[in-house]
C-alpha cells in the first residue's frame, strides 16, 4: 500500500488538507484484508455479433412486418374499391330506372292530352328517344303541339273533308270564280299530266 501513499502524496503535495485526507484513505486501505481467494475460472465469452449483423436482422424483421402491413392495406383497398363500384353501379341503375319511369309518365301524359297519338308505337318511340337525348327540348316540342279534344284518331269523314276542294259555299270557294274552281278540280294532285 505504500505505492498508493506515494501516488496520493504526489497528487496532493501542494494542499495540506487533501494530503491529510489521502493519508486517512491509505490507512483505511491498509486495514482491509487482501482478497486471497483464488480467481474463478472465467467462462469463455461467446463471440459478440457484429453491429452490422444485428442491424441487418432488425431491418429484415422490420421489413417483413411492413410487407405484411402493406399486403393488408392493399387487400382492404381492393375490397373497398369493389364495394364502391358495386354501390355506384346500383345507383346508376336506379337513376336510369327512375329516368325511364319519368319518361314513360310523360309519354302517358302526352297521350292523355292528345299531343302524342295513342296507337302509333313508332311515334311514341321517337318521343322516348327525344326525351332520353334532351329532356328540355322534348318538353318544349311537346308543349308546342296542340292538344286534341279526344284521344281518338281522326275518322274517315274528317279525313275526306280535309282533302276536298273548297266548295263555292265555303269562304274560300265563294271568292274563286267558277271557271277557276273547275280548273282546280281537273288538276291531278300528284302533279302528273293526263
Amino acid at each position: 500500500m505504500s505505492k498508493i501513499r506515494e501516488i496520493f502524496s504526489k497528487l496532493f503535495s501542494g494542499d495540506p488538507q487533501k494530503t491529510d485526507l489521502a493519508n486517512q484513505l491509505a490507512d483505511e486501505l491498509d486495514k482491509t484484508e487482501p482478497n486471497t481467494k483464488p480467481l474463478e475460472q472465467a467462462k469463455p465469452l461467446e463471440p459478440a455479433k457484429s453491429t452490422d449483423d444485428t442491424r441487418l436482422s432488425e431491418l429484415t424483421f422490420e421489413n417483413q412486418a411492413l410487407k405484411s402491413q402493406l399486403t393488408e392495406i392493399q387487400t382492404f383497398l381492393k375490397e373497398e374499391r369493389t364495394e364502391r363500384l358495386k354501390i355506384q353501379e346500383e345507383q346508376t341503375k336506379a337513376a336510369k330506372e327512375s329516368f325511364q319511369k319519368k319518361i314513360e309518365e310523360r309519354i302517358k301524359k302526352g297521350i292523355e292530352e292528345g299531343r302524342i297519338p295513342p296507337k302509333n308505337e313508332e311515334e311514341q318511340k321517337k318521343w322516348r328517344s327525344l326525351y332520353e337525348q334532351n329532356w328540355d327540348s322534348a318538353e318544349f316540342a311537346l308543349s308546342k303541339i296542340d292538344a286534341k279534344k279526344s284521344n281518338e284518331a281522326p275518322n274517315q269523314e274528317q279525313l275526306q273533308n280535309q282533302n276536298q276542294t273548297p266548295s263555292p259555299s265555303s269562304s274560300l270557294g265563294s271568292s274563286l270564280r267558277k271557271s277557276t274552281l273547275e280548273y282546280i278540280k281537273q288538276v291531278p294532285i300528284d302533279g302528273s299530266k293526263n
